[in-house]
């Protein structure tokens, strides 16, 4: 006779080994919470050698683990810091090794505009202690520069702006370093701009700019985002070239407008009207006035000495330019011989030979076509006076 009910209890209580149970938690975790958004406030954020970033989410009565792998971190839309309040998107799993279950962030976003503010002004007060705004390191602009690097989308309207603007208040050579201005992307691109400027040899075959000028459009908060990272914040104020920040209009303020050694004054611009972002300074007028009085001096020099030839020049339009319409009274009525040849020492004068009066024949509109051209009376060559200038009874012009 054997004990079916210790058959049935041994059954239902099948024992599972550690591997077992905590390898099946983490497939039924995985399964049901294989994709969770999760609001919290970042704590312990530790960046680690390998690319890692490890983190705690927390509210106020519970906290969870959580970790970005190195390829999620640059997909990332915020840098994680301490006390920043997020929205982030992942997966729940377990660690079997340690009995630990944690979230793997794939994408995390500021929770709202006024996450991004409060995280902004705690770095405004990290530089500002550090002494990047204090204006005694803020270096002097060039007054006459010869060369001017811009650092910005190549295919905005703020390159043709500033284009624009350089072409008429100071013309000088401009390089063009493109970039995107918008993004997670803008921010490296951007700083590897102003290094690369700054690697540039002094004598090397594309010459070094004399200013850096950093622009871009106006945007909401987030578009303008990346310029308000602590990274190009740092490459900003340690730029060997003088930069000058000009990111949207003036009432956005970024954070490279407080380390940069001058920012632009902007305006608003008019509906449907592009952002006018060009910095607005101009040399002192005691330093360009010599340079503009030699500049003058040698126009008139070039203009005087053009002035015989564009007198004659001018002469000859107005001679050629006021014959008689065809089939006009003066183009019927040429004489047999109103022209004969000229020597090639003299100008061509009126003979005075044809009919009519001399005065209205000569002078104004109303003068006669050589034989041989369109409107004329004949059809033969043209045969020019030999008359010296003093005897020409009309000479035209």
């Amino acid at each position: 006779m054997t004990d079916t009910g210790s058959d049935i209890a041994e059954g239902n209580a099948k024992p599972y080994s550690v591997s077992e149970l905590a390898f099946a938690l983490k497939r039924t975790l995985e399964d049901q919470y294989g994709f969770v958004r999760l609001r919290a406030e970042l704590s312990k954020v530790t960046f680690h050698s390998n690319g890692h970033v490890y983190l705690t989410l927390k509210d106020e009565r519970a906290a969870i683990d959580g970790v970005v792998w190195k390829g999620s971190v640059r997909n990332l839309s915020v840098r994680p810091e301490q006390g920043l309040e997020v929205v982030v998107t992942g997966k729940i799993t377990t660690y079997p090794a340690g009995s630990r279950y944690q979230i793997v962030i794939e994408s995390m976003e500021a929770a709202g505009i006024g996450a991004l503010l409060a995280q902004l002004e705690r770095l405004k007060a990290k530089l500002q202690t550090e002494g990047l705004f204090d204006p005694a390191r803020k270096r002097a602009l060039p007054e006459m520069p010869s060369v001017v690097g811009v650092i910005t989308s190549p295919t905005g309207a703020v390159i043709r702006d500033i284009l624009h603007r350089i072409r008429d208040r100071w013309p000088c050579r401009v390089i063009v370093w493109p970039v995107v201005v918008q993004g997670d992307a803008a921010a490296a691109q951007v700083r590897a701009a102003i290094e690369g400027f700054n690697a540039l040899p002094v004598d090397g075959p594309l010459p070094r700019p004399d200013v850096l000028i950093v622009a871009r459009g106006g945007g909401s908060v987030e578009d303008l985002w990346a310029f308000n990272d602590e990274t190009l914040a740092r490459a900003v104020a340690a730029s060997q070239i003088p930069l000058i920040s000009a990111v949207g209009h003036e009432t956005d303020t970024t954070l490279i407008d407080f380390v940069s050694d001058r920012r632009a004054r902007r305006r608003l611009p008019p509906l449907r009207s592009p952002p006018r972002c060009w910095p607005s300074y101009a040399p002192p007028l005691a330093t360009c006035r010599p340079a503009c009085t030699a500049m003058a001096a040698g126009w008139s020099r070039t203009a005087a000495a053009a002035s015989p030839h564009w007198t004659a020049a001018w002469r000859g339009f107005r001679t050629w330019s006021n014959w008689p319409a065809r089939g006009s009274i003066w183009s019927r009525a040429v004489s047999a011989r109103p022209w004969t040849a000229t020597s090639p020492s003299t100008a061509p004068r009126w003979c005075g030979s044809h009919r009519g009066s001399r005065r209205s024949c000569c002078n104004g509109r109303n003068r006669p076509r050589p034989n041989g051209w369109p409107g004329s009376a004949r059809g033969s060559a043209p045969a020019w006076s030999a008359m010296s200038q003093s005897t020409a009874p009309n000479s035209p012009g």
